[in-house]
């Protein structure tokens, strides 16, 4: 229970400390619609983005790492299964089309209303470049493009379960002080787990080891 509490207490602050700078954004973004309404549009886009990328933290860090939670779902299904099993992913390449789909007709119709619904689009937006970014970290090639985001999510994945929430954007871990050690070097063995290019006796070792793991960090 005391844990629990914890947990709320640290979600709070989080969005407190969101919430503020966000109010700012939001206002500056109000008030230069009739004088600058270009301007006030890539802001309210700007805005949704960067709101969805704090909730992908938020809903990272709090519920998908709730260990009661993820209990009751399949075992198949719940996020720390995820984890064990890296190279299975569960949104496949038809459903990213069909949210591609939606977003470019969100695009469309943001660009004829000219009005708040930028925020919403820019709030989409954010979540289709997540599930994206997400299954691009899961590609070797990752690392050309994205090394940094990499390198987190494997941490997340096989060393810091407790640590390294964010996928689209790392700077929520920097702000809210999850970020793994800088200097913390990977291992050719984790990256080759988690790549799914370990034998299969390794692997299940691996998947011991995991187990082990978020069984001390998660709540």
């Amino acid at each position: 229970m005391q844990q629990r509490f914890k947990q709320i207490q640290l979600q709070v602050i989080c969005f407190l400390l969101f919430m503020l700078p966000a109010s700012i954004i939001l206002a500056t973004g109000i008030m230069t619609k009739k004088f600058l309404p270009w301007l006030s549009q890539a802001i309210l886009f700007s805005l949704g983005w960067l709101t969805w990328t704090f909730l992908e933290y938020i809903a990272h860090r709090f519920w998908m790492h709730n260990k009661p939670a993820q209990r009751e779902k399949p075992a198949t299904s719940n996020h720390l299964y995820h984890h064990t099993h890296p190279t299975e992913l569960k949104v496949g390449n038809t459903d990213r089309f069909l949210l591609l789909l939606s977003g470019i007709l969100i695009i469309i119709v943001a660009i004829f209303l000219q009005n708040y619904f930028t925020l919403f689009t820019g709030f989409y937006l954010g979540f289709l470049s997540y599930t994206f970014m997400h299954v691009i970290l899961h590609r070797k090639w990752a690392k050309l493009l994205f090394p940094r985001q990499l390198q987190n999510h494997i941490l997340h994945h096989c060393k810091f379960t407790n640590k390294c929430f964010g996928v689209t954007v790392i700077w929520w871990d920097i702000i809210f002080a999850t970020k793994a050690p800088r200097d913390y070097k990977i291992s050719e063995k984790v990256t080759s787990y988690y790549f799914g290019d370990l034998p299969e006796k390794k692997e299940i070792e691996m998947h011991e080891t995991l187990k082990i793991r978020q069984n001390l960090y998660n709540n």
